[in-house]
């Protein structure tokens, strides 16, 4: 089993954009792992007035539907971006990127409700709104960062035990029962699928080449 973290971070890159609309492409996702303490994963996205507003929704911020009940929203610009940070000088986590949120209103802006307006204008208010993207953010970092360590560790674990088979039982799992002497011998050959150099390999041939009759019963086909 060969490490697949493209198909992994494919995944990911559906499932943000089925859950939240937000298209990714795989360039845009750093990672690194998976054995000091600054691994981990981000990635950067970028969207404007109707993206970030469809994607505030679908984030179910506690402020944005006063939002749309404060004024339109065509009249309301809103801009959500990762910015790097300094801890991105070194380290690939969640940590280093910043989530800016800008939200401006038009100069004619339609106001629908003034007191929430109002309510809305406070800086407190942009801050919240900040805070519930990052937490988000953060949940998807370590989400998918967990994903490709547990693929990391099941392959780690496979070539462990492959490791640790003997000859014999390296044999038992290639060979078809029905396979004859010959072509068992041919396979064993085969220095690379059994990890062998191709010196080790003939020696190996030689030594259990008269026992595979009498001590194998992985063959039941006898020339």
């Amino acid at each position: 089993m060969e490490e697949d973290f493209e198909t992994i971070l494919e995944g990911f890159i559906d499932e943000i954009h089925t859950d939240f609309d937000l298209r990714l492409d795989i360039e845009s996702i750093f990672w690194r792992g998976f054995c000091s303490q600054g691994d981990g994963l981000c990635f950067d996205f970028k969207l404007g007035d109707k993206e970030a507003f469809e994607f505030l929704l679908k984030l179910k911020c506690e402020n944005i539907q006063h939002l749309k009940d404060a004024v339109n929203i065509s009249d309301v610009g809103i801009e959500i971006e990762t910015v790097k940070n300094n801890f991105a000088t070194h380290y690939c986590h969640s940590n280093t990127r910043d989530i800016n949120v800008d939200i401006y209103f038009r100069e004619d802006v339609e106001i629908k409700n003034k007191s929430l307006f109002d309510l809305l204008s406070n800086p407190e208010f942009f801050k919240n709104l900040q805070d519930e993207i990052r937490v988000w953010y953060v949940d998807r970092c370590q989400e998918m960062y967990h994903e490709l360590e547990k693929h990391y560790n099941e392959v780690q674990d496979l070539e462990s035990e492959q490791e640790d088979l003997t000859f014999s039982e390296r044999v038992d799992e290639l060979v078809d029962p029905e396979m004859d002497t010959d072509k068992v011998i041919n396979l064993i050959q085969d220095a690379t699928s059994l990890n062998y150099t191709k010196g080790e390999a003939y020696n190996l041939i030689e030594k259990f080449r008269e026992s595979f009759k009498t001590d194998y019963m992985i063959i039941k086909k006898i020339n």
